[in-house]
């Protein structure tokens, strides 16, 4: 049996279904914000609304979950647009972030098991093979300069392991010592964008500021539907909009300040919420880069050394003639 047909088989079948999933969801998002009855959505799309199997076929089972606690609060369509614009601006913000740390994650992985192959096989195979020309060859001085940057890579791995462990079990925790030491960083400012955009989207469906921050609380991971808990109850102990913002991000205070004077500021804060996404990307194409950087001088110093070993037998060729 032809195991590796199979597996392609599989694969392609499963990444149809993840592509025919993602078009149906862009679709859907449409023909939702377009008003299309659930009838002609049926017609398109083969997907009956009032079915909560076939509903559940398009999302995953986090999203499906904060559907079925919006349908409780509002009409279920609005809570179906409001996943979907949740997962499609999530969907939005990590095609960036993989677009521009794919690469150089790969080839970071990539330099670190040719380091370990050249460690571990090339340079005691190289060793083993020159006994006839002589003594042992004395390769500790490239063995331990390869063990550093093994060793440095196998630590950063661990510490990104950690730090995404870290914000799945604990994430708000995390978050909160995160923005304690550095209150402007990646995370409060990727946390701000999405709470921006979503703030904008739900107030132009309509509906209360409480019942936007629920919607907002509802869709949204961890940290930021934590923080919007956090504003919704400092608004029901009697602090105004203006003030109880400050619980997702300060600079949100002069926005909301101008709402209470009567100005228009969804415009306002749509320019605030790109600003947070460019400086964002701008910062990860950042680290991106050094990553690239870090690589370059990884590959560049192990084809060092393996020059240096090829000509060792020349040397001691040399030597003995």
């Amino acid at each position: 049996m032809n195991y590796t047909k199979i597996y392609r088989s599989l694969d392609k079948v499963f990444h149809l279904f993840k592509l025919k999933r993602k078009r149906d969801t862009l679709i859907l998002t449409d023909l939702l914000e377009s008003e299309v009855n659930d009838q002609e959505i049926e017609k398109i799309l083969g997907i009956n609304l009032e079915d909560k199997h076939q509903i559940r076929n398009i999302l995953s089972q986090t999203s499906f979950t904060q559907y079925q606690r919006l349908s409780l609060e509002c009409e279920s369509r609005k809570a179906l647009l409001v996943v979907l614009h949740s997962i499609n601006l999530n969907k939005r913000i990590q095609a960036k972030v993989l677009k521009g740390l794919s690469y150089p994650v790969l080839l970071l992985l990539f330099s670190l098991f040719m380091m370990i192959f050249v460690n571990g096989i090339i340079l005691p195979m190289f060793q083993s093979m020159l006994l006839f020309l002589g003594p042992k060859l004395d390769l500790s001085l490239y063995q331990m300069i390869l063990l550093i940057f093994i060793v440095f890579d196998f630590s950063l791995l661990g510490i990104v392991l950690f730090t995404i462990l870290s914000i799945k079990n604990n994430g708000y925790q995390f978050y909160s010592k995160i923005k304690k030491y550095k209150p402007q960083n990646i995370w409060t400012r990727l946390v701000t964008h999405q709470f921006c955009e979503k703030f904008l989207y739900f107030y132009r469906l309509g509906g209360s500021i409480d019942m936007i921050f629920k919607q907002i609380q509802w869709s949204s991971s961890p940290v930021l539907s934590q923080l919007c808990f956090e504003t919704m109850m400092a608004l029901e102990e009697g602090q105004d909009l203006t003030n109880s913002i400050v619980n997702i991000n300060t600079d949100l205070q002069a926005y909301f300040k101008m709402n209470e004077e009567g100005i228009d500021i969804t415009k306002y804060l749509q320019h605030y919420a790109t600003i947070q996404e460019l400086i964002v990307i701008d910062q990860i194409k950042k680290y991106g880069k050094v990553i690239l950087a870090y690589s370059y001088i990884k590959i560049s110093f192990m084809i060092m050394i393996l020059y240096q070993v090829m000509l060792k037998p020349i040397e001691m060729m040399e030597k003995i003639l």
